[in-house]
């Protein structure tokens, strides 16, 4: 639990320095097994409402499904980003350009449409990335 807190801490301090335009599967951490305690979940959602206060948007890794069944993205940051409404783009985050748009990040897309989260469009992606 401290190893996964000091990890939540350590990606906050990071969205807050302003430098940062997408928190990049900010639950890859969980793929080792770790299953969320209590004080992991506030801790994670209030990274998230951190990340949409200061604009930042997050990320949901179609590889994470890809390669390890579905580990990322969790319940946990689709929970949390449900709940505050943060605003997240999905990413194929392909190694490979066969996988780029393949099956697992289509499907994830409308996991993400199915759960009403808050996707980004291209536009509003092209604008945080430029600080528009």
């Amino acid at each position: 639990e401290d190893k996964v807190l000091s990890y939540i801490k350590q990606l906050k301090e990071g969205v807050n320095t302003g430098l940062f335009a997408i928190l990049g599967h900010p639950d890859v951490i969980l793929s080792a097994g770790i299953v969320p305690t209590d004080n992991i979940k506030t801790a994670f959602s209030d990274l998230i409402k951190t990340a949409r206060n200061k604009g930042v948007l997050v990320e949901l890794n179609a590889n994470g499904i890809r390669n390890n069944g579905f580990w990322y993205p969790s319940d946990m940051l689709i929970d949390a980003c449900t709940e505050t409404d943060a605003k997240v783009v999905i990413s194929s985050d392909c190694h490979n350009p066969e996988v780029l748009c393949d099956d697992y990040f289509r499907k994830l897309y409308a996991y993400a449409l199915s759960r009403g989260l808050n996707i980004a469009t291209t536009e509003e992606v092209i604008n945080v990335i430029y600080r528009k």
